[in-house]
């Protein structure tokens, strides 16, 4: 007996005939055609593309042979990051889920020993430009988070590959988040500059950032005075940067919050190493806070490309500028600023408030 279609079509010719005969003489059979796959929305595309990124960046990485110190960094921050923000993303998309195994990456010859770098450039490049231009405010989140993690990983090995080969890095210029070359060849009028000339923020968001930026310029400024070695001339260097940036930002206020002094606990500035850690903390708390600004950005106006790129890119500067003071691959935040379930991100400090 023939099991019943799903749905009713009229019988071809060949089936009747086919009826007719007995069933062992009769070897035609209809065949149902293949179902469609599924076609993802532009949110989806950016979410797997991301994630299709960062599938490729897993599968380079047990074949990478990094040299130097800040390859050895990278490599060891990528191993630990990667997994978990292709597990963040869900996965990459498969229209036909099948339970064959994958093929295996030893045979694509594109995954040589030295590419886990550049598979992390594509990682960036991809997460990054999605959080500058999808509509879904979390998934831009999270891909802010990703792209933000991987650039500041990457500029760590860049530095410390530099200072090792006894290149000096200008610690008192602005670092850049790189513009994803796909996004810059369709939209040129996007910067990266730390400050722009007019912003979405609220003002009360403004205010804390140029707080922030002020404390850490006192703090800079403390280690300037208190530090031993070159650790003197850094401080004070990023302390003339900051001090610049939170001008910016006050001109983007109209009204200055800023107030004559700030109190930081004496205990932080016993030696070098216990100020390393301070400058480290106040940067990452500005990155933190950059961070919650796109969050904001994007929650109230999808649409602006601009507003989210100098937010990241001011939250890149703070991270790395937190980075390189002695954080380890393992203390590194995979999330910088974001909370992920199923990981802890690190508790800010408390916002300073300036004192009269």
């Amino acid at each position: 007996m023939m099991a019943r279609m799903k749905t009713r079509r009229p019988m071809t010719t060949a089936a009747l005939v086919c009826l007719a005969l007995s069933a062992t003489a009769c070897e035609w059979r209809l065949e149902t055609p293949d179902p469609s796959p599924l076609i993802p929305d532009a949110t989806e595309a950016v979410r797997d593309a991301a994630a299709v990124a960062e599938a490729r960046l897993v599968e380079a990485l047990p074949y990478a042979d990094p040299g130097g110190p800040g390859a050895e960094w990278l490599y060891e921050f990528e191993s630990l990051a990667s997994d978990v923000h292709l597990d963040a993303l869900g996965g990459v998309y498969d229209p036909y889920p099948d339970p064959a195994p994958d093929p295996s990456p030893t045979s694509d010859p594109s995954l040589g020993p030295t590419s886990f770098s550049r598979f992390a450039s594509l990682a960036r490049d991809a997460a990054v430009e999605g959080a500058l231009t999808v509509e879904d405010a979390d998934l831009a989140l999270l891909l802010a988070a990703i792209g933000l993690s991987h650039a500041a990983a990457l500029r760590l090995q860049s530095e410390e590959d530099a200072r090792a080969s006894g290149v000096e890095v200008d610690v008192s210029a602005d670092r850049l988040l790189p513009l994803p070359p796909g996004l810059a060849d369709t939209d040129p009028s996007v910067s990266m500059a730390l400050v722009p000339e007019a912003t979405l923020l609220s003002e009360e968001t403004l205010t804390g950032l140029i707080l922030l930026t002020d404390y850490a310029v006192y703090v800079f400024q403390l280690v300037a005075a208190r530090a031993e070695g070159p650790l003197r001339g850094v401080a004070y260097l990023r302390s003339l940067l900051l001090e610049e940036r939170a001008a910016a930002l006050v001109s983007l206020v109209g009204s200055d919050p800023r107030g004559p002094s700030y109190v930081t606990d004496r205990t932080r500035l016993a030696s070098n190493e216990a100020m390393e850690d301070l400058m480290s903390e106040v940067e990452a708390d500005l990155a933190d806070a950059y961070v919650a600004a796109f969050a904001e950005v994007v929650k109230g106006d999808a649409d602006s490309v601009e507003e989210r790129a100098w937010l990241l890119s001011a939250a890149f500067d703070a991270l790395v500028g937190s980075w390189v003071h002695g954080v380890e691959p393992g203390e590194a935040p995979m999330f910088p600023g974001v909370t992920v379930p199923g990981y802890a991100p690190r508790e800010p400090a408390p916002s300073p408030s300036a004192g009269a």
